[in-house]
């Protein structure tokens, strides 16, 4: 129709054959209007009386000569629509098989028409469907085959959710096995230990933040630059069970405002071989992509051990990829990595991993002005403990010989209880030195019986 109106009324004539004979045009002609088919197709067999136009009282020499005499669209709009009301539905089935067209269809050929469709519809959904279930079971079987996808899709969720917490707008591009290494990563504004909660190692700390933390932090210590400033590669931090290890190694994590891992052993270790030194490699990877970052690795013993004709193969790879990772021949110098690790046997650790960490802290058993600053820095704030002189904490720590820093808090914490079990019936129960005495004996008592404190070890610095 439009394609009609768009010829006459460019004031021309219409030829006598308008032939519309694509199937893509005609097709859904045939299916919904099929009368529409038989006006736009009007070829020279139109001049018989058995063309529906002529029937109908609508030839198309009376549209062209209407035009030339200047009629305006409205009358021939108006003897189109009386021509459509009067004509009946049709279909045909001359594009397939060449017969003419009736001028009368019967009313059930034009629902035939349609179940057909509704058939092929049916059809199409059904396909649809099969496909879909198909995908689906090839992805289950493609998880069945690999069975650490889930593991890896969960530990990317997590490691979002901690880059969230970090601040970092956008996830930098990790892999598999640097998302696994990821979810170790600690927020240290969250870390509530600082340097002045750490009682009786102001020298030691002194000592951490001159030749680690300054330096890590390219502070200039001298008007020149010197490559001999540079911070060392990894800090061992070893003594007595109790003594502040742990505790230092949280302080330097907030002081150096670097991205703290705290690598565990489980994190590296898998079922499936080769799997192992790919998290080993994806620990220093990710370290890389976020320096300035620190790796904490907390009883180092128990991973980098002495190499022996005893260890398996899959121990000895791992010791031998993390060493030549960490300061190996492809090792940069400007990196920003340090690796702090804290033992109780330093004796045990491999002689190349002493090497690879150079600047070594002791953490001896505290003396009795130390236990007297650890016990102060544990009473501070404290309610309970405000009628407690300085002399009474200083006879306190006297008695206390041999006991670590988490001994002693453990011993504050007894006194507590045994305080609120004899004075529960004040208000306001305070702590005193018999409550403390009282506690000690207790605690003497159930200490699990074990060797003699062994002597320093004197580490050589290679």
């Amino acid at each position: 129709m439009e394609r009609l109106l768009a010829v006459v009324s460019r004031d021309a004539s219409l030829p006598y054959e308008f032939c519309l004979t694509s199937a893509s045009v005609l097709r859904p002609f045939h299916i919904r209007w099929p009368t529409m088919a038989s006006i736009l197709t009007v070829s020279a067999a139109s001049s018989s009386t058995s063309d529906p136009l002529h029937t109908s009282g609508c030839p198309m020499e009376e549209l062209s000569e209407l035009l030339r005499r200047g009629v305006s669209l409205d009358p021939i709009i108006g003897r189109f629509r009386a021509w459509w009301d009067t004509m009946k539905f049709s279909t045909s089935s001359e594009a397939n098989t060449g017969i003419p067209w009736p001028t009368y269809i019967p009313e059930d050929a034009y629902g035939e028409r349609m179940r057909i469709d509704y058939v092929r519809l049916l059809q199409l959904i059904v396909s649809l469907v099969g496909i879909g279930l198909s995908l689906r079971l090839m992805f289950y079987l493609i998880e069945q085959i690999n069975p650490t996808a889930k593991e890896k899709r969960l530990a990317r969720k997590r490691a979002q959710q901690m880059f969230t917490q970090l601040g970092l707008k956008t996830m930098p591009t990790l892999t598999d096995y640097e998302v696994g290494i990821a979810v170790n990563l600690v927020d240290t504004r969250v870390l509530s230990t600082e340097w002045n909660s750490i009682g009786g190692l102001d020298e030691v700390i002194d000592a951490i933040q001159q030749s680690v933390i300054e330096p890590f932090q390219q502070v200039p210590l001298v008007p020149y630059y010197s490559r001999l400033l540079r911070p060392p590669k990894g800090v061992l931090l070893f003594g007595p069970p109790g003594c502040g290890k742990t505790m230092l190694a949280r302080a330097m994590a907030r002081a150096a405002n670097a991205y703290f891992i705290n690598l565990q052993i489980s994190a590296l270790v898998n079922m499936w071989y080769g799997e192992t030194q790919k998290y080993v490699e994806a620990t220093f990877s990710l370290a890389h992509k976020l320096q300035p970052s620190i790796i904490f690795i907390d009883e180092l013993d128990s991973f980098l051990t002495t190499r022996s004709y005893t260890d398996n193969e899959s121990t000895r790879m791992i010791k031998t990829q993390f060493m030549a990772l960490w300061d190996g021949l492809l090792t940069e110098e400007s990196t920003r990595i340090l690796i702090v690790g804290a033992t109780n046997r330093p004796e045990d650790l491999d002689q190349a991993i002493l090497r690879r960490l150079p600047f070594k802290v002791s953490v001896p058993m505290p003396n009795v002005d130390q236990r007297v600053r650890i016990l102060s820095i544990c009473l501070h704030g404290e309610p309970m403990a405000i009628g407690l002189s300085e002399r009474d904490i200083r006879e306190i720590a006297t008695r206390t010989e041999g006991l670590s820093g988490s001994d002693l808090n453990e011993l504050c914490r007894e006194a507590a209880f045994c305080c609120y079990r004899l004075e529960k019936s004040r208000d306001s129960p305070r702590l005193r030195r018999e409550h403390f005495f009282t506690a000690l004996q207790k605690f003497l008592s159930n200490r699990v019986a074990t060797q003699a404190p062994r002597r320093e070890l004197q580490l050589p610095l290679d």
